[in-house]
C-alpha cells in the first residue's frame, strides 16, 4: 500500500491526497492515468509523472520461478465465475480481473448470451457490472429468464424480491459511435478513481466488469473499406485498448467480436494483435 516501504519516493502528502481518490495501493498508483489524477489531486502532471517512474523503478520485477507467479497471480487477482463452467476451464479458473478477454464467433455463436451470463454472475457475487451495448444485444427479459434458472424454487414475491436486488448491479450503456464508447469508457475511469459521495458513486465504487457487445459493430464501417479506413481503424483500436486497460484496473472487460474480422474464421483472433 501506499505509504509504506514498496513506494517511499511518494511524499506523506501526496499519499493523503491520492487516497481521496481511492488511489491506495501502488498498483493503482502505477497504472492510473497520470494526466487525470493530477488534475483531481491539484498537482502538476510533471511531477506526478516523476513519482510514479521512481516507484516503477524501486519496485522493478525481480526474476521469479513459475510456481511464484502463479502464487502471486492467485493471491493478487480476483476471480469472478464466467457462469459457464467449460468457459471457465479455459480461461484458468474464471474471470481474471484486469483482464481483457476477447470473443470472437459468427452470428448466433453465443457471444451475447455469454456477456449476459457473465453480467449475471458476477452479479449475484455482489459485484456491479457495466454493459455496453452497440448493437441493441442487452436485454433485461433475457437476464431475468437467466436468473429464474439460478434460483428454480423462488417464485412470486420471493422471485421479484430476488429480481429488485440483483439487476440493479447491471447497467446498460448503449452507443452506436466509436468516439462515444470512449467517452463512456473516460466516464466509467474517472467514477472509479474519484471518492464515492453518492449512490452513482458507490455502484462504480464496485464495478468488476466491463463488458462491450460488440466492437466489431462500431468498426465494421471503418475497417476493409480502404487503406486510410485501416490506419483510421487501427489507431480506434490501439486508442481503445489503452482505455479498456485502464479500466480494467478495476475489474475485466469482455469484448464480443463477429467472425467478419477474423477473416471468416472464428477461430483466428478478430483484433488480438491490434490490443497487444
Amino acid at each position: 500500500r501506499l505509504g509504506g516501504d514498496d513506494a517511499p519516493f511518494v511524499p506523506p502528502n501526496i499519499v493523503d491526497l491520492l487516497k481521496q481518490i481511492r488511489i491506495r495501493t501502488v498498483e493503482q498508483l502505477i497504472y492510473c492515468n497520470p494526466r487525470i489524477v493530477s488534475q483531481q489531486i491539484g498537482i502538476p502532471f510533471e511531477e506526478l509523472e516523476e513519482i510514479i517512474a521512481a516507484v516503477e523503478q524501486q519496485i522493478a520485477p525481480v526474476p521469479s520461478n513459475a510456481a511464484d507467479f502463479l502464487t502471486n497471480l492467485l493471491t493478487n487477482t480476483d476471480i469472478t465465475s464466467s457462469g459457464f463452467l467449460s468457459l471457465d476451464k479455459l480461461l484458468g479458473g474464471g474471470v481474471f480481473s484486469g483482464e481483457l478477454i476477447e470473443l470472437i464467433g459468427g452470428p448466433a455463436a453465443g457471444k451475447t448470451q455469454i456477456c449476459l451470463s457473465s453480467a449475471l454472475s458476477f452479479a449475484l457475487e455482489g459485484k456491479t457490472v457495466v454493459f455496453i451495448d452497440t448493437a441493441n444485444s442487452f436485454s433485461s427479459e433475457r437476464l431475468i429468464q437467466l436468473l429464474e434458472g439460478k434460483f428454480p424454487n423462488l417464485n412470486g414475491t420471493d422471485l421479484d424480491a430476488k429480481i429488485e436486488e440483483i439487476l440493479p448491479r447491471i447497467r446498460c450503456f448503449k452507443t452506436f459511435d466509436i468516439f462515444r464508447l470512449m467517452q463512456i469508457l473516460e466516464h466509467i475511469s474517472q467514477e472509479t478513481s474519484t471518492t464515492p459521495t453518492s449512490e452513482d458513486h458507490l455502484f462504480f465504487e464496485n464495478l468488476s466488469l466491463v463488458i462491450v457487445d460488440s466492437i466489431a459493430t462500431l468498426l465494421s464501417s471503418i475497417i476493409g473499406k480502404s487503406k486510410v479506413g485501416n490506419n483510421i481503424g487501427h489507431n480506434l483500436m490501439i486508442t481503445l485498448a489503452r482505455w479498456m486497460k485502464t479500466t480494467g484496473l478495476v475489474g475485466a472487460e469482455l469484448s464480443s467480436v463477429g467472425e467478419e474480422h477474423s477473416g471468416g474464421d472464428a477461430s483466428k483472433g478478430g483484433s488480438c494483435s491490434t490490443w497487444a
